[in-house]
C-alpha cells in the first residue's frame, strides 16, 4: 500500500500504523491530503509502535492505545475521549486543543506533553509521569492525577473542581483556575498554613483580625463593647457558635448569630430578615459575639480566628431554622422558663483595644 491510494477504509488505515514506521509514515501521507480525517473510534493499536503518527482532528474515541509507542504524535484537535492509554509512551506529544473526557493514561510517559486548551475532564492519569507537561488553558475538572509525577508541570489558566484530585503541594500554584462548588481548596490550604503554631490569646487574636477583616466593622464591634455591657446569650459547640445580640439603637430588636467552624455564617432580627451589615463579611453583631465570648474564655480564640478566618471563603446565607430555634431559646431564657446564662461583657475590658 503507497501513500497515493484512494479511498483507504478505517481497516486499511489500520492496517498501515501496524506496520511501524513505514506505515505511520505512509498514514501520515495518505490522511494529511485528505481535507477530512477518516474516524477510527473504538480501534486497538495496542501495542502498535506509532511515534510521529498525525492523529490531527482525527475521532479516536474508545479506542485502545495500552502500551503504544507514540512519542512526539500529534493529536491537535483529536477526540479521545473514553480512550486508554495506559503503560503508553506519549513523551512530548502535542495535543493543542484535544478533546479527552475519560481518557485513561494510567502509569503513562506523558513527559513534556502540550495540552495547551485541552478538554481532560474525568481523565485518568494515575502514576503517570506527566513530568514538563503543559495544561495551559486545560479544563481539568475531575481528572486525576494520583500518584502522578507532575514535576515543573505548567498551569496557567488551568481550571479544576472540586473531583479534582492533585497533590496538595500544587494548589497553591497562582495558574489554576479555582471552578468547582464550595470554597476553593488553595485558599482553604492557604488559611491552614497561615494557623498559628502556637495557641492564641485574645490579644494576638485580635491583633490577626485587625489584618484579615474589614477595619470599620471591627472598629464598630470594639466601639459597641466599650459603649456598654452587652448579654451574651450564646453557646459555643464543636462546629457551631449561636447567640444573640441586642441593637445598641433599637431596644426591641436582637439579632441572632450564626457562625461555624467551615465558616458559614448568617445575621438576621427576630423577623429572620438578614442583618443589613452583612454585606458579604462578618457584621459588627457577629463580631461583637466572637470577640465578647473569646475574651471571656468561652470561646478558645485559636478556634475563633480559624473560623472567622475560614468566613472569608464564605458568603452569608440565612439558616432560619436555628435562626428560630436561637430566638425562642432566647426568649424561654427571658421568661425565665429556660436556664440560660448569659455571658456579660466589661466595657473596661476593651478600652485597651
Amino acid at each position: 500500500m503507497t501513500s497515493t491510494r484512494k479511498g483507504a477504509t478505517k481497516d486499511d488505515l489500520i492496517a498501515l500504523l501496524r506496520r511501524g514506521a513505514d506505515g505511520v509514515a505512509n498514514y501520515n501521507d495518505l490522511v494529511g491530503a485528505k481535507k477530512k480525517r477518516t474516524a477510527l473510534r473504538d480501534i486497538d493499536l495496542s501495542g502498535a509502535k506509532l511515534s510521529g503518527v498525525d492523529f490531527s482532528s482525527t475521532d479516536l474515541s474508545g479506542a485502545n492505545f495500552t502500551g503504544c509507542e507514540l512519542h512526539n504524535c500529534k493529536l491537535d484537535n483529536a477526540d479521545i475521549s473514553n480512550s486508554n492509554f495506559e503503560k503508553a509512551d506519549l513523551t512530548n506529544v502535542s495535543g493543542l486543543k484535544l478533546k479527552a473526557n475519560g481518557a485513561v493514561f494510567t502509569n503513562a510517559t506523558i513527559c513534556g506533553a502540550n495540552f495547551q486548551n485541552a478538554d481532560l475532564q474525568h481523565s485518568m492519569f494515575k502514576s503517570a509521569n506527566c513530568s514538563d507537561i503543559d495544561l495551559s488553558g486545560a479544563i481539568i475538572y475531575g481528572a486525576r492525577f494520583d500518584g502522578a509525577n507532575l514535576e515543573n508541570v505548567r498551569f496557567d489558566q488551568t481550571s479544576y473542581d472540586e473531583k479534582t484530585v492533585l497533590p496538595e503541594s500544587l494548589l497553591l500554584d497562582p495558574g489554576l483556575l479555582w471552578r468547582g462548588q464550595g470554597a476553593n481548596p488553595a485558599s482553604l490550604l492557604a488559611i491552614r498554613n497561615a494557623t498559628p503554631a502556637e495557641p492564641l490569646d485574645f490579644g494576638k487574636f485580635l491583633e490577626r483580625l485587625e489584618v484579615s477583616i474589614d477595619k470599620e466593622r471591627l472598629k464598630k464591634a470594639v466601639k459597641m463593647l466599650k459603649a456598654e455591657s452587652f448579654q451574651l446569650f450564646a453557646e459555643v459547640g464543636d462546629v457551631q457558635m449561636v447567640g444573640v445580640v441586642k441593637s445598641q439603637t433599637d431596644p426591641n430588636l436582637v439579632y441572632a448569630c450564626i457562625l461555624t467552624s467551615d465558616g458559614r455564617f448568617c445575621c438576621g432580627t427576630q423577623n429572620l430578615n438578614p442583618c443589613g451589615g452583612l454585606r458579604g463579611a462578618l457584621c459588627k453583631h457577629l463580631l461583637v459575639l466572637l470577640l465578647g465570648l473569646t475574651n471571656a474564655g468561652k470561646f478558645d480564640a485559636t478556634d475563633a480566628d480559624k473560623w472567622a478566618q475560614m468566613s472569608k471563603l464564605q458568603q452569608p446565607k440565612m439558616d432560619k431554622d436555628t435562626m428560630s430555634e436561637t430566638f425562642l431559646r432566647y426568649k424561654g431564657a427571658e421568661a425565665g422558663e429556660i436556664d440560660w446564662r448569659p455571658t456579660e461583657t466589661i466595657p473596661e475590658d476593651y478600652y485597651a483595644f
